[in-house]
Protein backbone atom coordinates (compact mmCIF):
# COMPACT_ATOMS: atom_id res chain seq x y z
CA UNK A 1 0.00 0.00 0.00
CA UNK A 2 3.00 2.28 0.57
CA UNK A 3 3.46 2.87 -3.17
CA UNK A 4 -0.24 2.81 -4.03
CA UNK A 5 -0.52 -0.36 -6.10
CA UNK A 6 -3.63 -1.53 -4.24
CA UNK A 7 -5.46 1.64 -5.27
CA UNK A 8 -6.92 2.03 -8.74
CA UNK A 9 -8.13 5.49 -9.74
CA UNK A 10 -9.32 6.37 -13.27
CA UNK A 11 -7.43 9.25 -14.93
CA UNK A 12 -10.62 11.34 -15.02
CA UNK A 13 -10.93 11.12 -11.22
CA UNK A 14 -7.30 12.19 -10.78
CA UNK A 15 -7.92 15.12 -13.13
CA UNK A 16 -11.00 16.09 -11.11
CA UNK A 17 -8.86 16.32 -7.98
CA UNK A 18 -6.17 18.45 -9.65
CA UNK A 19 -8.86 20.64 -11.18
CA UNK A 20 -10.17 21.31 -7.68
CA UNK A 21 -6.70 22.47 -6.62
CA UNK A 22 -6.63 24.84 -9.58
CA UNK A 23 -10.23 25.95 -8.83
CA UNK A 24 -9.46 27.35 -5.37
CA UNK A 25 -10.43 24.12 -3.67
CA UNK A 26 -13.88 23.77 -5.29
CA UNK A 27 -14.36 20.29 -6.74
CA UNK A 28 -16.82 20.05 -9.64
CA UNK A 29 -18.21 17.02 -11.48
CA UNK A 30 -16.71 16.53 -14.96
CA UNK A 31 -19.05 16.98 -17.91
CA UNK A 32 -18.72 16.56 -21.64
CA UNK A 33 -21.81 18.49 -22.74
CA UNK A 34 -22.52 22.08 -21.72
CA UNK A 35 -25.83 22.42 -23.59
CA UNK A 36 -27.98 20.72 -26.24
CA UNK A 37 -28.71 23.01 -29.20
CA UNK A 38 -31.25 22.57 -32.01
CA UNK A 39 -31.66 25.03 -34.90
CA UNK A 40 -29.52 27.55 -33.06
CA UNK A 41 -31.64 27.44 -29.89
CA UNK A 42 -30.61 25.89 -26.60
CA UNK A 43 -32.90 22.94 -25.87
CA UNK A 44 -31.32 21.91 -22.58
CA UNK A 45 -28.48 23.18 -20.43
CA UNK A 46 -26.32 21.12 -18.12
CA UNK A 47 -25.23 23.35 -15.22
CA UNK A 48 -21.98 22.91 -13.33
CA UNK A 49 -22.40 20.55 -10.37
CA UNK A 50 -20.28 21.15 -7.28
CA UNK A 51 -19.11 17.92 -5.62
CA UNK A 52 -17.22 19.53 -2.72
CA UNK A 53 -17.20 23.28 -2.08
CA UNK A 54 -13.88 23.10 -0.18
CA UNK A 55 -11.50 20.14 -0.37
CA UNK A 56 -9.05 21.63 2.15
CA UNK A 57 -8.10 24.78 4.04
CA UNK A 58 -6.70 27.82 2.25
CA UNK A 59 -3.33 27.31 3.95
CA UNK A 60 -3.08 23.71 2.77
CA UNK A 61 -4.21 24.70 -0.72
CA UNK A 62 -1.48 27.37 -0.96
CA UNK A 63 1.16 24.85 0.13
CA UNK A 64 -0.01 22.26 -2.42
CA UNK A 65 0.04 24.85 -5.21
CA UNK A 66 3.56 25.90 -4.30
CA UNK A 67 4.75 22.29 -4.26
CA UNK A 68 3.14 21.45 -7.62
CA UNK A 69 4.68 24.52 -9.26
CA UNK A 70 8.12 23.62 -7.94
CA UNK A 71 7.77 20.05 -9.28
CA UNK A 72 7.75 21.57 -12.77
CA UNK A 73 10.02 24.55 -12.17
CA UNK A 74 12.71 22.80 -10.13
CA UNK A 75 11.94 19.06 -10.11
CA UNK A 76 11.76 16.10 -12.49
CA UNK A 77 8.77 17.49 -14.42
CA UNK A 78 10.68 20.29 -16.18
CA UNK A 79 9.75 18.88 -19.64
CA UNK A 80 6.09 19.68 -18.79
CA UNK A 81 6.89 23.37 -18.39
CA UNK A 82 6.72 26.19 -20.90
CA UNK A 83 8.70 29.38 -21.57
CA UNK A 84 5.41 31.21 -22.17
CA UNK A 85 3.67 30.49 -18.83
CA UNK A 86 4.09 28.55 -15.58
CA UNK A 87 2.78 24.99 -15.24
CA UNK A 88 1.95 23.12 -12.02
CA UNK A 89 1.49 19.38 -11.71
CA UNK A 90 2.85 15.97 -10.74
CA UNK A 91 4.35 13.04 -12.57
CA UNK A 92 3.32 9.41 -12.25
CA UNK A 93 5.15 6.19 -13.24
CA UNK A 94 3.47 2.85 -12.46
CA UNK A 95 4.05 -0.76 -13.46
CA UNK A 96 1.06 -2.49 -15.08
CA UNK A 97 -0.05 -5.76 -13.55
CA UNK A 98 -0.20 -8.82 -15.80
CA UNK A 99 -2.78 -10.54 -13.64
CA UNK A 100 -1.68 -13.82 -12.08
CA UNK A 101 1.76 -13.40 -13.66
CA UNK A 102 2.39 -10.36 -11.50
CA UNK A 103 4.45 -7.33 -12.51
CA UNK A 104 7.83 -8.83 -13.39
CA UNK A 105 6.93 -11.73 -15.72
CA UNK A 106 8.40 -11.18 -19.18
CA UNK A 107 8.50 -7.52 -20.22
CA UNK A 108 7.49 -5.01 -17.56
CA UNK A 109 4.87 -2.60 -18.89
CA UNK A 110 4.39 0.91 -17.56
CA UNK A 111 1.75 3.60 -17.33
CA UNK A 112 3.43 7.00 -17.29
CA UNK A 113 1.40 10.13 -16.65
CA UNK A 114 1.44 13.81 -15.87
CA UNK A 115 -1.49 15.69 -14.38
CA UNK A 116 -1.58 19.43 -13.81
CA UNK A 117 -2.95 22.84 -14.67
CA UNK A 118 -1.84 26.12 -16.24
CA UNK A 119 -1.12 29.00 -15.97
CA UNK A 120 -0.06 28.44 -12.37
CA UNK A 121 -0.84 31.94 -11.09
CA UNK A 122 -4.35 32.13 -12.58
CA UNK A 123 -5.34 28.61 -13.71
CA UNK A 124 -7.61 28.31 -16.74
CA UNK A 125 -7.01 24.74 -17.88
CA UNK A 126 -6.37 21.38 -16.22
CA UNK A 127 -5.23 18.28 -18.08
CA UNK A 128 -3.93 14.75 -17.63
CA UNK A 129 -1.75 12.79 -20.06
CA UNK A 130 -1.46 9.01 -19.58
CA UNK A 131 0.70 6.81 -21.82
CA UNK A 132 1.06 3.02 -21.77
CA UNK A 133 4.64 2.02 -22.51
CA UNK A 134 5.95 -1.52 -22.95
CA UNK A 135 9.36 -2.23 -21.44
CA UNK A 136 11.91 0.03 -19.80
CA UNK A 137 12.84 2.87 -19.56
CA UNK A 138 9.79 4.81 -18.35
CA UNK A 139 9.53 8.40 -17.13
CA UNK A 140 6.34 10.28 -16.39
CA UNK A 141 8.06 13.66 -16.43
CA UNK A 142 9.98 13.17 -19.68
CA UNK A 143 7.37 11.25 -21.69
CA UNK A 144 3.93 12.35 -20.49
CA UNK A 145 5.29 15.74 -19.39
CA UNK A 146 6.61 16.55 -22.87
CA UNK A 147 3.23 15.74 -24.42
CA UNK A 148 1.49 17.87 -21.77
CA UNK A 149 3.74 20.84 -22.59
CA UNK A 150 3.07 20.71 -26.33
CA UNK A 151 -0.70 20.44 -25.90
CA UNK A 152 -0.75 23.18 -23.25
CA UNK A 153 1.16 25.64 -25.43
CA UNK A 154 -1.21 25.09 -28.37
CA UNK A 155 -4.30 25.45 -26.19
CA UNK A 156 -2.92 28.58 -24.54
CA UNK A 157 -1.99 30.14 -27.90
CA UNK A 158 -5.59 29.84 -29.12
CA UNK A 159 -6.94 31.71 -26.10
CA UNK A 160 -4.68 34.76 -25.94
CA UNK A 161 -6.40 37.98 -24.89
CA UNK A 162 -4.31 40.89 -26.12
CA UNK A 163 -5.06 44.46 -25.02
CA UNK A 164 -6.80 46.68 -27.55
CA UNK A 165 -3.97 49.19 -27.21
CA UNK A 166 -1.71 46.64 -28.96
CA UNK A 167 -4.00 46.38 -31.98
CA UNK A 168 -2.41 47.56 -35.25
CA UNK A 169 -4.19 48.21 -38.56
CA UNK A 170 -3.18 49.83 -41.84
CA UNK A 171 -3.77 53.32 -40.40
CA UNK A 172 -1.72 52.79 -37.25
CA UNK A 173 1.58 54.65 -36.91
CA UNK A 174 4.04 52.22 -35.33
CA UNK A 175 6.48 54.01 -33.04
CA UNK A 176 9.44 51.77 -32.08
CA UNK A 177 11.39 51.87 -28.85
CA UNK A 178 14.71 53.58 -29.59
CA UNK A 179 17.74 53.43 -27.30
CA UNK A 180 19.74 56.43 -26.19
CA UNK A 181 23.07 57.07 -27.92
CA UNK A 182 24.55 59.00 -30.85
CA UNK A 183 21.59 60.94 -32.23
CA UNK A 184 22.84 61.52 -35.78
CA UNK A 185 23.10 57.78 -36.39
CA UNK A 186 19.73 57.24 -34.74
CA UNK A 187 18.15 59.89 -36.95
CA UNK A 188 19.67 58.38 -40.09
CA UNK A 189 18.20 54.94 -39.31
CA UNK A 190 14.75 56.35 -38.51
CA UNK A 191 14.72 58.33 -41.76
CA UNK A 192 15.63 55.21 -43.76
CA UNK A 193 12.69 53.41 -42.12
CA UNK A 194 10.33 56.35 -42.89
CA UNK A 195 9.52 56.85 -39.21
CA UNK A 196 8.38 60.32 -38.18
CA UNK A 197 10.89 62.31 -36.13
CA UNK A 198 10.48 65.32 -33.85
CA UNK A 199 13.45 67.45 -32.82
CA UNK A 200 15.66 66.71 -35.81
CA UNK A 201 19.41 66.96 -35.25
CA UNK A 202 21.44 69.22 -37.57
CA UNK A 203 24.43 67.42 -39.09
CA UNK A 204 27.33 69.63 -37.97
CA UNK A 205 29.92 66.90 -38.34
CA UNK A 206 30.26 66.51 -34.58
CA UNK A 207 28.93 63.74 -32.38
CA UNK A 208 25.56 64.49 -30.80
CA UNK A 209 24.63 62.38 -27.79
CA UNK A 210 21.16 62.17 -26.35
CA UNK A 211 18.08 60.11 -25.63
CA UNK A 212 14.66 59.47 -27.18
CA UNK A 213 11.07 58.96 -26.17
CA UNK A 214 7.97 57.97 -28.09
CA UNK A 215 5.22 60.44 -28.98
CA UNK A 216 1.85 59.35 -30.40
CA UNK A 217 2.94 59.94 -34.00
CA UNK A 218 6.74 60.20 -33.90
CA UNK A 219 10.03 59.47 -32.13
CA UNK A 220 11.29 62.52 -30.22
CA UNK A 221 15.06 63.09 -30.28
CA UNK A 222 16.59 65.00 -27.37
CA UNK A 223 20.27 65.97 -27.39
CA UNK A 224 22.29 66.46 -24.23
CA UNK A 225 25.76 67.78 -23.65
CA UNK A 226 28.61 65.62 -22.38
CA UNK A 227 30.40 67.34 -19.47
CA UNK A 228 34.17 67.33 -19.76
CA UNK A 229 36.18 65.50 -17.07
CA UNK A 230 33.07 63.74 -15.81
CA UNK A 231 32.06 60.13 -16.34
CA UNK A 232 29.15 60.25 -18.81
CA UNK A 233 25.82 58.60 -18.11
CA UNK A 234 25.24 55.62 -20.41
CA UNK A 235 21.88 54.55 -18.97
CA UNK A 236 19.57 53.34 -21.72
CA UNK A 237 22.31 53.04 -24.37
CA UNK A 238 23.26 50.02 -26.42
CA UNK A 239 26.61 48.33 -25.69
CA UNK A 240 28.39 49.83 -28.73
CA UNK A 241 27.61 53.45 -27.86
CA UNK A 242 28.10 52.93 -24.12
CA UNK A 243 31.57 51.36 -24.46
CA UNK A 244 32.67 54.01 -26.97
CA UNK A 245 31.51 56.89 -24.79
CA UNK A 246 33.02 55.47 -21.60
CA UNK A 247 36.39 54.80 -23.23
CA UNK A 248 36.61 58.29 -24.76
CA UNK A 249 38.09 59.89 -21.58
CA UNK A 250 40.63 57.05 -21.37
CA UNK A 251 38.83 54.65 -19.07
CA UNK A 252 38.83 51.01 -20.06
CA UNK A 253 35.69 48.98 -19.64
CA UNK A 254 34.21 45.70 -20.70
CA UNK A 255 30.77 44.15 -20.77
CA UNK A 256 29.67 40.95 -19.10
CA UNK A 257 26.76 38.79 -20.41
CA UNK A 258 24.83 39.63 -17.23
CA UNK A 259 24.59 43.24 -18.42
CA UNK A 260 26.89 44.71 -15.77
CA UNK A 261 29.85 46.88 -16.59
CA UNK A 262 33.31 46.24 -15.16
CA UNK A 263 36.53 48.27 -15.34
CA UNK A 264 39.44 46.69 -17.30
CA UNK A 265 42.00 49.44 -16.66
CA UNK A 266 42.09 52.54 -14.46
CA UNK A 267 40.51 55.72 -15.77
CA UNK A 268 42.15 59.15 -15.74
CA UNK A 269 42.81 60.79 -12.37
CA UNK A 270 40.11 63.13 -11.07
CA UNK A 271 40.67 66.70 -12.25
CA UNK A 272 41.31 69.52 -9.82
CA UNK A 273 38.04 71.08 -10.97
CA UNK A 274 36.07 68.08 -9.78
CA UNK A 275 33.26 69.16 -7.41
CA UNK A 276 34.63 66.89 -4.70
CA UNK A 277 38.22 68.09 -5.18
CA UNK A 278 41.36 66.05 -5.94
CA UNK A 279 40.42 63.37 -3.41
CA UNK A 280 37.24 62.37 -5.28
CA UNK A 281 36.98 58.73 -6.40
CA UNK A 282 36.25 58.07 -10.03
CA UNK A 283 34.46 54.93 -11.14
CA UNK A 284 34.69 55.05 -14.92
CA UNK A 285 32.31 52.11 -15.41
CA UNK A 286 30.22 49.61 -13.47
Amino acid sequence: MSIGYETQVPPLNILTFYNAIANNGVSIRPKFVKAAVKDGEIVKEYPTEVINPKICSDKTLAQIREILQKVVGEGLAKPAGSKQFHVSGKTGTAQISQGAAGYKAGVTNYLVSFCGYFPSEAPKYSMIVSIQKPGPTASGGLMAGSVFSKIAERVYAKDLRLPLTSAIDTNTVVIPHVKAGEMRQTQRVLEELNINIQGKIADSGKEVWGSTHAAPQAVVLESRGIMQNFVPSVIGMGAKDAVYLLESPGAGCGHRPSGRWRPTRPGPPPPASSPAGPSARWRPCW
